[in-house]
């Protein structure tokens, strides 16, 4: 079985190349550890998170001591350097790309030297200004992602923006948080934005995922011992506390309905029949814990329906997830 490696990269100089002859720290790598993407499993409800990365670093000779003069890397390491986690085998595969936003030094009880690199990704980033974008017209989502990404002078080398299946007939904004600017297209396209592995903002517009690599297997478990990726377990998780019911209406028409058991309010959410005469689509949405249902996409117009076995005429509406 191949033995996976990894390499951990802290740019100095600020050019975002990783060449310079201090910029590799794995042989000073304690422990690390990083995350991005959706805050839980649903691609109706879930969102992607700003990525974060903690990294500590053996700091026994004072290398990444800020208040060090001796350190090679004396006024190098500042908020704003790239910071890239990547594998080196079985391949070579950047795992992690973001900025470094604080390091901390520390003394263990032993006498331990450590530095804790903390870092963010891009969202992350971007979260924190705000953004102006002028009235346009008749204008596709993935335009106006970009047009908010050019506001917050965000790299046009890294990003990855689908067209957009949406037209927009009117957008503005003045003065918005750019996360909550890019959430707003997000919800209008029924795409999704986040961050990808080296460090990019993606956005995909709700067509992405149905073409190319996204339909195609790309790997196969087993629990053989002559596999090469393998299982051990296989849990299902279905809750019927999280099932959402979807009327497939007109266009002219928008209806959802998600209501809490009244009698168990803001633990359970029930089942709801829809009585129109349309189809309906059911979707489960397991393991959410009552502190996160789903996110509430009600837009009830013209509600001519009774949900079965619910006294409420109108169910109130689950939290949102902030």
């Amino acid at each position: 079985m191949v033995t996976a490696t990894y390499q951990t990269l802290i740019h100095r100089v600020g050019n975002g190349a990783f060449t310079g002859s201090s910029d590799d720290v794995t042989g000073k790598v304690i422990f690390m550890e990083w995350v991005r993407g959706r805050q839980f499993a649903s691609q109706l409800t879930g969102k992607a998170l700003g990525g974060v990365a903690n990294i500590h670093l053996n700091n026994d000779g004072g290398t990444f001591s800020t208040q060090n003069n001796s350190s090679p890397l004396t006024g190098s390491l500042l908020p704003g350097r790239a910071i890239r986690i990547r594998s080196t085998a079985p391949s070579t595969t950047v795992l992690w790309e973001g900025k470094l936003d604080v390091l901390e030094n520390r003394v263990s009880l032993d006498n331990a030297h450590v530095a804790v690199v903390k870092a963010i990704g891009p969202l992350a980033l971007v979260q924190q200004r705000n953004v102006r974008v002028p009235m346009t017209t008749s204008t596709l989502t993935g335009v106006l992602i970009n047009r908010i990404l050019d506001d917050v002078n965000w790299p046009t080398g890294s990003r990855s923006i689908d067209a957009g299946q949406t037209t927009v007939t009117y957008y503005w904004t003045e003065n918005k948080p750019a996360l909550e600017a890019l959430r707003e297209v997000e919800d209008t396209e029924a795409g999704y934005i986040g961050e990808s592995k080296d460090g990019k903002i993606v956005f995909e517009d709700r067509d992405h995922r149905l073409s190319g690599t996204h339909i195609t297997s790309q790997a196969t478990f087993t629990d053989n011992s002559t596999g090469t990726l393998f299982f051990f377990m296989v849990e299902i998780i279905a809750s019927l506390g999280a099932v959402l019911t979807f009327p497939n209406l007109s266009k002219d028409t928008k209806a959802m309905s998600c209501c809490q058991d009244p009698a168990t309010p803001n633990k359970n959410l029930k089942i709801i029949e829809i009585k129109y005469p349309i189809k309906t689509t059911t979707f489960l949405f397991p393991n959410l814990s009552e502190n996160h249902p789903p996110r509430s996409l009600q837009k009830l117009e013209n509600p001519s329906f009774k949900p079965l076995n619910n006294p409420m005429a109108i169910p109130p509406p689950p939290r949102e997830i902030m």
